[in-house]
């Protein structure tokens, strides 16, 4: 995630300064506005410098839809809490006993989204070491059950993402050959009891969105940061790497096993580690496929379609990368 300068906005002033009196004594500007490292979109997400002991320069980060503000705000809010028990690089919640009404304040890290800096032709291999060290630290956090991070937990893993992913094969009918919707829910439902094995396991933080846009390499000591846990939740570490399998390790196959081995440091790889990465990388593309479809990107489509293609098939490069 990039800066974008942009001329002070006085509407997303006046709601902080609402929201967060305590600033109103000296001053406040909007600085800048972030968007994506490909330039593509901007975040409802600022830049913000301030006169105020503590506060002097800061991210503010609204919802960018403003009927789930409250559940994004307060699930990010909640994730931070969790992730500021623990030792790391995460952004800290600047007033962690403060539940966000329309913006979320937290510390600003200077540094590189990963994206970019693997675009740029950067240190790669550092680059995917650190970010799979991040990876693997934040899912090392416990949560406090599957699911929501507001409430009503599910006590167990395969009913909760079995839920999951018989919704995904609904939502994929008339957008899917019928024929490869049937291939892949036959392959989910073949590898059932690789499910049961990972369920009895504790549940633990999970981002719901890893890519490289959303890991900082911060400028001072060379670690990633994993930032945007608006979507976070309970869950099994492995269901979070699947969008890193169909997006950045798709990109780069060659630095897979570099992640991996950062990852490592704090999180083993299961004995049935290539076939649960099947199953979560299924389950990335079909939301993909999804989610192009619902807001109308009809070219975004055939990427995701493709890779689950070859998933059903056994073939191509996704089958490749999922082999430890």
């Amino acid at each position: 995630m990039t800066a974008e300068n942009t001329r002070p906005n006085e509407v997303v002033q006046q709601s902080i300064l609402g929201e967060y009196p305590q600033l109103r004594n000296g001053r406040l500007s909007v600085k800048t506005r972030f968007q994506s490292s490909d330039k593509s979109r901007f975040y409802n997400t600022y830049l913000v410098e301030s006169s105020h002991p503590g506060f002097e320069r800061f991210v503010a980060k609204g919802s960018a839809h403003a009927r789930f503000r409250e559940k994004e705000l307060g699930t990010e809010w909640r994730a931070l809490n969790l992730l500021q028990s623990h030792e790391g690089p995460s952004p800290a919640l600047l007033i962690p006993d403060h539940v966000p009404q329309t913006f979320l304040l937290m510390e600003y890290i200077e540094g590189r989204p990963a994206a970019e800096v693997i675009l740029s032709k950067g240190d790669r291999a550092e680059t995917f070491f650190q970010t799979g060290k991040e990876a693997g630290r934040v899912h090392s956090i416990p949560a406090p059950g599957f699911g929501s991070l507001h409430s009503d937990f599910d006590d167990n893993w395969v009913t909760y993402f079995d839920g999951k992913m018989r919704e995904r094969f609904s939502d994929v009918r008339g957008i899917l050959p019928d024929n490869v919707v049937r291939n892949l829910q036959g392959i989910y439902e073949s590898h059932a009891e690789v499910l049961e094995e990972d369920s009895p396991k504790s549940p633990v933080l999970v981002q719901r969105d890893m890519h490289f846009d959303n890991f900082i390499m911060k400028a001072d000591t060379g670690e990633a940061a994993l930032i945007d846990f608006s979507y976070a939740a309970g869950g099994r570490p492995l269901s979070d790497l699947g969008r890193l399998y169909v997006q950045d390790f798709y990109q780069f196959p060659d630095y897979k096993d570099t992640f991996l081995q950062g990852y490592q440091q704090f999180i083993p790889l299961p004995e049935n580690f290539e076939v649960l990465m099947k199953i979560y990388t299924m389950s990335t593309a079909l939301g993909m496929v999804y989610m192009a479809n619902a807001v109308g990107r009809t070219n975004d489509i055939a990427y995701p379609t493709n890779i689950l293609i070859d998933l059903a098939n056994g073939t191509g490069l996704i089958t490749e990368l999922l082999q430890a």
